[in-house]
């Protein structure tokens, strides 16, 4: 979906406080290694992101993003909006 286009950056998209920029985020979502979904609950045990998947991407030359984001339907397409994204290897 990364490679088709159907990616947009979350109305609340806040990566850049992460010093992640968009467009690095779509590259590396072209890469991923793993995708899961995010079962994270709140104090009283629902889904906070019930629509939500991690994804953890290699960028070059040997980092490691993670990426959250919500998978939204529309109609007889999928859209991923994501969320935010941060680098857990350096």
């Amino acid at each position: 979906m990364a490679v088709d286009g159907d990616l947009v950056p979350d109305k609340t998209y806040h990566a850049q406080q992460h010093q992640v920029e968009f467009d690095t985020t779509r590259g590396a979502l072209m890469r991923c290694l793993r995708v899961q979904r995010d079962f994270r609950t709140d104090h009283a045990g629902n889904l906070r992101h019930p629509y939500g998947y991690i994804a953890y991407c290699r960028v070059p030359p040997d980092r490691i993003l993670r990426v959250d984001f919500n998978l939204v339907e529309l109609g007889t397409a999928n859209l991923l909006r994501v969320v935010t994204a941060f680098w857990v290897k350096k």
